[in-house]
């Protein structure tokens, strides 16, 4: 699930990283005045992989992350069911 949603959604994420760090005057990066002008841009200038810069730790952290979730999950499901004496789904 993690590595899905991270994987489709990176390109979001990246506009909206550089949005937020452009600046005014004396950029190394275009100014981009809305999202969709953002994609268009990154797609021109830096092609359809610019749109994933950054993806492999993102996606790295994000599968740690759901693999970690997961198995609390299932170990504190487990803890519980014992604890209530009946037997696990």
């Amino acid at each position: 699930a993690g590595f899905l949603t991270t994987a489709l959604l990176h390109p979001l994420d990246l506009i909206k990283t550089r949005m937020h760090v452009q600046e005014a005057g004396g950029r190394r990066l275009p100014y981009y005045s809305n999202v969709l002008q953002a994609f268009r841009v990154i797609v021109r200038v830096e092609g359809a992989r610019g749109l994933y810069q950054g993806v492999g730790p993102n996606i790295f952290g994000s599968t740690v992350s759901w693999a970690l979730y997961m198995f609390g999950y299932n170990q504190l499901k487990a803890d519980l069911t014992r604890m209530r004496g009946a037997r696990p789904a």
